[in-house]
């Protein structure tokens, strides 16, 4: 029998009536109920109490749009009527776990996404799902902030845990700290995120994070930074990313937060994430920035010069890879002039580069035709200022045939 997905957003009762219907709905793998009201969410909860009706749902997707905030039902999570869940999301849903037997094992979760709750138990309920669900991989967590205060500290999970990948976004300080302490540095998970959009960060230190989370000897760095198309004010996402052999971990702010917070400004920031933490990059090998020489980065050119700054003190760098990303306020038909200055110059009295070889350029259109309706037929790359910076000898580390190894692959990309 072929497997079914339903996106409810009809009347889940005439859904469900008839024994035809009956058949369809007991063959369904993924529900998605978004954007409706409760009368759907109670006809939902129905179907999933009834065993004859019961499907065995794999993927389950809850999204709670109400009004009234004191009205929401809890979601019931259980082994009676999620026996083969593995993907779960909810959104705007508080959890209650009723069942007893659910605090004992729930095998088959293995992924978990859970969005705005503000339910007063929520760190609680949390901390019990992710121990009673040895299976589980992947979890995100976005601003998830009870109207109370954390419950102390939780127990970190077991060394059996499987958790590999980890995203939090948008939690207060206090929230950051308890479940950083239930996932354990020494082990859990391989990625970690750390994202702000919209809380302040005033009451976190990113520095910290880095400084006990990565695991062994750092080999590859990112520093990117983004346009932020939830402002209308033009502001920047700026990232930092530091991956070893064994972990990763990632941080994101946007430059209207960090100016609220004690970093002020987002050259400070990375200053401080990459030189105050105390992280050893001396074994960096590989360093990616990305619209780091992008035109329409020029209003956080301070940052730029620290990111600039630090390949000039990474020993072991041997490749760097400068991508940029097009953009929409860059208008049609806009040349872009490959820029190489970012990269370490040998005049530099701390240089210490020796063993850079290789330089990869990657551009690329990422605006869709939605956001830019007009032709980018027109979308050139002009290469004689950057070959005219090779030329001056600045870059001599690159080898005698640097011009021509760059423009190639400047172009096959």
């Amino acid at each position: 029998m072929t497997p079914m997905m339903l996106d409810y957003n009809l009347d889940l009762n005439s859904s469900i009536s008839g024994p035809s219907n009956a058949s369809s709905i007991s063959r369904l793998e993924g529900v998605h109920l978004l954007r409706n009201h409760l009368a759907l969410v109670y006809a939902f909860e129905g179907l999933m109490a009834s065993p004859i009706l019961r499907p065995q749902l794999k993927a389950l997707s809850l999204e709670y749009h109400n009004d009234d905030r004191r009205c929401e039902p809890f979601f019931i999570l259980g082994p009676t009527q999620y026996p083969a869940l593995e993907h779960l999301c909810l959104e705007g849903v508080p959890i209650l776990l009723l069942d007893p037997t659910l605090w004992q094992s729930f095998p088959p979760l293995t992924h978990l996404v859970i969005v705005q709750s503000t339910s007063d138990s929520i760190h609680t309920q949390i901390h019990i799902l992710m121990h009673i669900c040895p299976n589980l991989r992947n979890v995100v967590l976005s601003n998830v902030s009870p109207h109370v205060n954390s419950p102390g500290v939780p127990t970190p999970l077991p060394e059996s845990a499987r958790v590999s990948r980890v995203i939090l976004h948008d939690m207060s300080g206090v929230s950051l700290r308890f479940y950083l302490s239930l996932f354990p540095p020494h082990h859990h998970p391989r990625a970690l995120q750390v994202i702000h959009d919209t809380l302040p960060v005033s009451g976190f230190n990113y520095e910290h994070l880095l400084r006990d989370r990565i695991q062994g000897r750092p080999t590859h760095l990112q520093v990117a930074v983004f346009p932020d198309s939830t402002t209308s004010s033009g502001g920047f996402k700026i990232s930092v990313t530091v991956a070893t052999a064994r972990n990763a971990v990632r941080v994101r702010s946007n430059v209207n937060l960090l100016y609220k917070s004690h970093y002020g400004l987002p050259d400070v920031w990375l200053n401080s994430l990459l030189w105050d933490a105390g992280v050893d990059l001396s074994s960096v090998r590989e360093a990616w920035l990305v619209n780091v020489a992008a035109p329409f980065t020029a209003l956080v050119a301070p940052f730029n010069s620290s990111a600039v700054a630090t390949l000039r003190q990474l020993p072991a760098l041997e490749t760097v890879v400068l991508v940029t990303i097009d953009h929409p306020s860059n208008g049609p038909g806009n040349a872009y002039w490959p820029d190489v200055s970012v990269l370490p110059d040998t005049a530099h009295a701390d240089f210490l580069t020796v063993h850079h070889k290789t330089l990869r350029l990657v551009y690329y259109d990422a605006c869709p035709p939605s956001v830019c309706p007009f032709s980018r037929e027109n979308f050139k790359l002009g290469f004689w200022r950057m070959l005219e910076q090779l030329a001056s000898g600045a870059y001599r580390y690159l080898g005698p045939r640097a011009s021509h190894r760059a423009v190639v692959a400047a172009i096959r990309d």
